[in-house]
Order: C-alpha cells, then structure tokens, then sequence
C-alpha cells in the first residue's frame, strides 16, 4: 500500500535518477542508445571490457549485466543498467 502511495513520486524518482545518470557518463564520452527509460545501455564493442567494467562497477556497489545483442547481423557488446528509484543521487552546485 506504500508503494502505491508513493507511485508518482517514485517514478519521478526513477526518472530523475535515470537523466543524471545518462547525463553523468555522456558526459564522460560513454556511447549509449538514446532514449528516456530506466534502462541503460551502455556500448562498449568490446566483450572483455564489458566484464572488466561490470566487474569493476560491482566493487562500487553498481549492478550491471553484460549482453551481446545481434543487430543487423552485427553483433554489439554493451552493458545494461537498470535505473531504480530505490536511493536517490546526490547533486552538486
């Protein structure tokens, strides 16, 4: 019943959490599919990196998976982020 309660504010939340976040590693010269919904892919081209990277990503406590999604015959190494409205980050002036 919480949760229901709390509906609009969490998807806010979820929203917000997802901008900053997709702005964060644009903004460190990450490639990701364009778009506004809480999961985030992250292109990488590189399967060893996509797990070096989401290994190193569990040891700062962030959950990523790796995939490989075949697209037009070509195949592309990313990995995933699902955004959750669960803690909210912390911005800086």
């Amino acid at each position: 019943m919480i949760l229901v309660a709390q509906g609009d504010q969490l998807q806010a939340r979820l929203r917000e959490n997802a901008a900053f976040f997709r702005a964060q590693l644009t903004a460190l010269g990450f490639r990701l599919i364009p778009g506004e919904h809480p999961i985030i892919p992250i292109m990488l081209g590189d399967a060893s990196l996509a797990a070096r990277m989401a290994e190193r990503l569990l040891e700062e406590g962030i959950y990523v998976v790796g995939s490989v999604t075949r697209l037009c015959r070509k195949a592309r190494r990313e990995l995933r982020v699902q955004m959750s409205a669960a803690a909210h980050h912390a911005r800086t002036a």
